[in-house]
């Protein structure tokens, strides 16, 4: 073999011996190469001399701020490197693939089109089969054309007849019998599908503040400028509405009850109920609100939930079963409704269960208690009984509502039954009576504002309807009749007209303040109807009506 040979192959194996990793046997034999030629020892030498100064040169540590920037120097490179495919490019090579599977195989393309059929069956159901079925417009009232109760949004149809003869504001006296032939409407108010609470797991629909009170958490600012755009004084309202949650909280008693007046202690869960409902409506739950006050609608349910009868013909009463007692049942099934509502997304799961098992009873109770005649009294009927009153009726039917529009099942016929007792009572001026039409005209304009503020809460509209409006009116704008010494027409009024888009605050919110005792408390012994229940009971329905300026934003 020729010598440049031998020394082109030693000198590829000289970095090696350098570096110590030739074996035994042929680490001699290079050396032995080496001692004979000295144009490879000189190369040798010179490699070993490399890796000496190598060794004797300090470590270099990069910075983190240099890790950084040749990772995202390298990142850069990646994104604009030639290799890298665009999305666009990608997708079309993609669909290109499928064509051609398409076209050449037979098998592919069969199963290919299966699945473009099925999507567009399961679209068809998605859009039009499953929302007839799972969201049908349920009738909410039975409605006659001839008294002008009718849907505000009804199909074209003409104005409520008026009687021959009679003058153009006048309406017929006599109102048709319940077995009269009626006019059902289709409402323009959509309500949430109910859905029964059997078996109790079967979870409800939720619809975002489904409640007819509660609105939610709102900051200081945000109810300032909703009152300020009222023409009201924020701070002082504001300030009003904090003493008297702080004077209720003071109030509440071990078991979590609300005591009602003297004159009437079978009252002491509907106070309960108000009281809460107060609460709630500021914002103020199990799970939401100032601390102390969570504290006092945990006790205050805890109370109610502890209230209600699960045996004998009572089942599903909220309260004493003597007295009065349908009014406790009615404002408790509202509260109980509107704590579900406002909370239901953070209560435990045996908490939403309990609930919700004793929200279905407390609705099952009231449609139990409805009278043939469509109203609600201080009982149950027995033996076919049908007396009624307005007062009741309207809590009655607030609380279905409520219940209804949270999901719960809450029938109809309930609501048509409510309508014929209402039509029955109104009279042809406009004014509701209590137990019968007529009754009560020359009284405050109590029950009229109430059946305004369901008129407006269920979508009805008639002539009638702004009649009732201009009546109540009139008793609100006396400062020293009736409107100072009626809790309960400020309340109504208060939220028909923040529905029809009138604030009335600014004509009895002054005399609220005025009013409002230094410990935060208004006194019921001048008030006609919070003089049966006490100063906790008036309180909290003030707190209700003042709140109702930033509850109802619009």
């Amino acid at each position: 073999m020729k010598r440049e040979t031998i020394c082109q192959g030693i000198e590829v194996e000289l970095t090696a011996l350098a570096q110590g990793e030739l074996s035994p046997g042929r680490r001699a034999e290079v050396e032995q190469h080496l001692a004979s030629c000295g144009a490879c020892r000189t190369a040798c030498d010179e490699i070993r001399g490399i890796f000496t100064v190598a060794g004797e040169i300090e470590d270099i540590v990069p910075s983190l701020r240099f890790k950084r920037s040749l990772e995202r120097l390298l990142a850069r490179e990646r994104r604009l490197s030639p290799e890298r495919e665009s999305i666009g490019f990608r997708l079309s090579s993609s669909l290109a693939y499928l064509f051609h599977r398409v076209r050449v195989s037979p098998r592919f393309r069969l199963a290919t089109v299966s699945v473009a059929v099925h999507a567009v069956i399961l679209l068809i159901v998605s859009f039009y089969v499953l929302p007839k079925i799972a969201d049908p417009v349920m009738p909410v009232v039975m409605i006659d054309p001839d008294t002008g109760f009718t849907p505000a949004d009804a199909p074209e149809r003409p104005e409520v007849a008026i009687g021959s003869g009679e003058a153009a504001d006048e309406l017929p006296s006599e109102y048709p019998r319940p077995d009269e032939r009626v006019v059902r409407f289709e409402p323009t108010v959509r309500f949430p599908s109910t859905v029964p609470l059997q078996p109790p797991e079967q979870p409800v629909r939720y619809r975002r503040f489904s409640g007819l009170f509660t609105s939610g958490v709102l900051s200081s600012s945000i109810k300032e400028r909703r009152l300020a755009a009222l023409g009201l004084d924020g701070d002082a309202t504001l300030d009003a509405l904090a003493r008297s949650f702080n004077w209720l909280a003071s109030e509440q008693a071990e078991d979590g009850s609300f005591a009602s007046s003297g004159r009437n202690p079978n009252y002491r869960t509907g106070v309960t109920a108000t009281v809460l409902l107060a609460y709630l409506a500021d914002g103020h739950s199990q799970t939401r609100g100032t601390p102390a006050f969570r504290k006092v609608v945990t006790g205050g349910i805890r109370y109610l939930l502890d209230s209600q009868s699960r045996r004998g013909a009572l089942k599903g009463l909220i309260g004493p079963s003597k007295g009065h007692y349908t009014y406790n049942h009615a404002i408790a099934t509202l509260t109980l409704v509107e704590a579900w509502s406002i909370d239901r997304r953070r209560l435990t799961p045996e908490r939403s269960r309990e609930l919700r098992i004793a929200i279905g009873d407390a609705v099952a109770f009231i449609v139990k208690a409805q009278t043939p005649a469509g109203g609600w009294r201080y009982h149950v009927p027995v033996g076919g009984a049908s007396e009624n009153d307005t007062s009741v009726s309207l809590f009655q039917i607030m609380a279905l509502a409520a219940a209804r529009r949270a999901g719960f099942d809450a029938p109809s016929e309930a609501f048509d039954g409510f309508t014929t007792w209402l039509k029955r009572v109104t009279g042809s001026g406009g004014i509701v009576g209590y137990l019968r039409r007529g009754d009560r005209d020359s009284d405050a304009r109590t029950l009229t504002a109430g059946a305004l503020f369901i008129e407006e809460l269920l979508g009805l509209a008639a002539p009638l309807r702004d009649r009732q409006a201009k009546l109540v009116l009139a008793d609100l704008a006396d400062p020293s009749g009736a409107m100072a010494r009626d809790g309960l027409l400020r309340f109504y009024s208060a939220h028909a007209f923040r529905l029809r888009g009138r604030n009335v605050l600014e004509l009895f919110a002054p005399l609220l303040l005025e009013s409002q005792r230094a410990n935060g408390s208004w006194s019921s012994a001048d008030d006609r109807h919070a003089v049966h229940a006490g100063d906790a009971f008036l309180t909290a329905l003030n707190a209700l009506t003042l709140s109702a300026a930033y509850r109802f934003a619009g």
